[in-house]
């Protein structure tokens, strides 16, 4: 089985037991230290698909260089620390929840 079909499998599991309307797995490009989209699903728009993210930028920049994880009830508050707001902001997002993927202690 190849990656794309194993993240996607992973992901609906993911939304499933959050009961989250939109979810996503952005991975890490070492060369670049960006964090580009490799699957998702529930978005209203394509932006997601064109973001890319660098390490220690916005939300997920920030889980990529802590490696902790991160709940944001309320996307508002957040600020300017929500970098993608502008671009997804059709999608209507209230909250969000990233968790970094790692194996063998590498950032994936």
């Amino acid at each position: 089985m190849e990656i794309k079909a194993i993240l996607e499998v992973f992901l609906q599991q993911v939304a499933d037991l959050l009961k989250a309307d939109a979810v996503a797995i952005l991975l890490l490009n070492e060369s670049t230290q960006t964090l580009g989209y490799a699957v998702g699903q529930g978005f209203r728009t394509d932006a997601i698909r064109r973001s890319m993210i660098r390490l220690g930028e916005g939300l997920a920049g920030q889980i990529g260089v802590e490696r902790k994880s991160l709940h944001v009830s309320d996307l508002i508050k957040a600020g300017d620390k929500f970098k993608r707001a502008d671009l997804l902001k059709e999608d209507q997002f209230v909250a969000y929840i990233g968790v970094p993927l790692a194996a063998k202690g590498s950032l994936k």
